[in-house]
């Protein structure tokens, strides 16, 4: 590794990195493919009731978290630009 590369990630905290990660991975575990309700935005962008999403529904938790990836709904996995998701127990090293 670089002497860059090495003061940019103590630069960026990395425990701190793993544990957002991590809770993200809890909130993906809430509401990803489940179904279950969720607070949703309507057509007008106002705050709606409690919305129920189905199992194929992506409700707005998955699509913020996804968002700071760097994914969008019209993102696939062939256009990751070669990005591997984290599992549980990644380490910096």
């Amino acid at each position: 590794m670089h002497e860059d590369e090495i003061a940019f990630i103590a630069a960026n905290d990395p425990e701190s990195v793993l544990r957002r990660c991590a809770a993200d991975r809890k909130l993906l575990k809430l509401h990803g493919g489940k179904m279950h309700s969720c607070p949703a935005t309507d057509e007008a962008d106002y705050l709606d009731e409690w919305t129920q999403f189905r199992h194929e529904d992506t409700c707005p938790v998955v699509q913020l978290i996804a968002e700071g990836y760097g994914w969008a709904e019209e993102t696939s996995l062939a256009d990751a630009q070669g990005q591997t998701p984290p599992t549980e127990g990644d380490r910096m090293t």
